[in-house]
């Protein structure tokens, strides 16, 4: 009976760690380009992303744009990023994502929101790819 116990028991678990297996996601990417259109410096506000980001987001941003990708393995992909002006203290806040309904599901058309702190400061995008494994890029611009 303890012999019988034991395989099933040991026949459950192989079964739910291929299961596990099986139901992983691949793992997907934003690419993130912000670019400063403005005279002066972004200065790093917040940032919070799905899954890694691939480094760290720059102190400052003057006319080199700075590129991030943000990897995940979940049903969500993108970053919510705050960069602000240094002359005047007005700031840009991106929302970038993509979702989907189940690991395995297809991937739904990108969502950017782009929020300026008051006048006098534009906050637009660009999405530029979007693959249907989840990776894409969008361009986020700050005028």
């Amino acid at each position: 009976m303890y012999a019988i116990l034991k395989g099933a028991i040991g026949l459950a678990a192989a079964s739910f760690v291929s299961l596990g297996a099986g139901a992983a996601s691949a793992q997907s990417t934003a690419t993130l380009t912000l670019k400063n259109n403005t005279a002066v410096a972004l200065t790093y506000q917040t940032h919070s992303c799905i899954g890694s980001l691939d480094a760290p987001w720059p102190a400052s941003i003057g006319a080199t744009p700075a590129t991030r990708n943000a990897y995940s393995t979940l049903t969500s992909n993108g970053c919510s990023v705050t960069y602000q002006r240094s002359d005047n203290g007005r700031s840009c806040r991106f929302v970038a994502t993509r979702l989907r309904s189940s690991l395995t599901g297809p991937w739904n058309y990108p969502t950017v929101n782009a929020t300026a702190s008051s006048t006098g400061i534009t906050c637009t995008y660009t999405i530029t790819s979007v693959s249907t494994n989840g990776d894409w890029a969008v361009t986020l611009n700050v005028n």
